[in-house]
């Protein structure tokens, strides 16, 4: 699992403590499986909606979700057991492996992604995103000249061609597990929307920020990210309007404030900031980014 503080061993399991408050235990015995536990009420509402999730995520060709196998509440905290896949997060198996490879599994999920746009149904009010801007504005930290032009350029957008769809709701590379070439997709999450434009500003928040790279060693690794964030625009410049490409920038803005404010190393907050920067001056040269 992603963002690990904390590893302990004992007997045949191991406790991990995430980010996102959960427990983590992986039972090392024949079923080798996952128990995802709450820790708060607050916490356990959001654990038991990402249960559903997974229990409703229909398979897609090549792509998965882990298996569920139990799931109980105990004293108002919620707990479920899931497969436990030890495969290579795509962060890890795009430094590790040929591009040609990589590509292939990039095509098969923006299939999935494709095909989320097809099937999408309502479009979302905009009350939905002036809230969640407010809500970022209030938690922002950064209280500069940039941000402030930030948040008016994210004010001044017309948030009129979003729609619902299926869709990940956090797929950034740690995301994704690849094992022998089975694509799964793990800590789903519901987002204050679902759409599948949001699962593409994460993925390319994810490659502009080098987010999941932060802590990787490599012999160089900036040449298949570039290649990954090169093919990625072409699908996305090939498969959707300037104004859906417009809302995908604009959710990446979102994915910036997001991630910034719930950071709190010094060297990963340098690095978002410089990133974001970066970004924004160049909203509109992608090449740039």
């Amino acid at each position: 699992m992603k963002n690990l503080l904390r590893s302990k061993k004992k007997n045949k399991k191991e406790e991990l403590v995430g980010n996102s408050g959960c427990k983590l235990t992986i039972f090392k015995n024949e079923t080798h499986k996952v128990r995802k536990q709450s820790t708060n009420l607050s916490n356990s509402k959001r654990l038991f909606d990402q249960y559903i999730k997974i229990k409703n995520f229909k398979e897609y060709k090549k792509i998965a979700v882990p298996k569920i196998f139990d799931s109980k509440k105990s004293k108002n905290l919620f707990f479920y057991d899931m497969e436990y896949i030890n495969g290579s997060t795509l962060s890890l198996y795009l430094i590790n492996q040929p591009f040609s490879l990589t590509k292939k599994v990039i095509e098969n999920i923006f299939n999935f992604i494709f095909y989320c746009k097809k099937n999408s149904t309502y479009t979302y009010n905009e009350d939905i995103f002036d809230k969640k801007i407010k809500k970022l504005e209030k938690l922002n930290k950064h209280h500069n000249n940039f941000f402030r032009k930030v948040f008016k350029k994210l004010k001044s957008h017309k948030w009129k061609n979003i729609k619902h769809s299926n869709a990940h709701g956090d797929l950034s590379l740690e995301n994704i597990i690849i094992k022998e070439k089975k694509i799964s997709f793990i800590d789903l999450s519901e987002n204050f929307i679902n759409c599948y434009k949001l699962d593409i500003s994460k993925i390319l928040f994810d490659i502009i920020s080098c987010w999941s790279f932060r802590s990787l060693v490599s012999s160089n690794p900036s040449i298949n990210i570039e290649s990954l964030k090169s093919f990625i625009l072409m699908m996305v410049k090939n498969n959707l309007s300037k104004k859906d490409f417009l809302d995908i920038k604009m959710l990446i803005i979102l994915d910036f404030l997001r991630v910034l404010q719930y950071t709190k190393n010094i060297n990963d907050i340098n690095l978002l900031l410089n990133k974001f920067k970066l970004f924004y001056d160049n909203f509109d040269n992608p090449l740039r980014w």
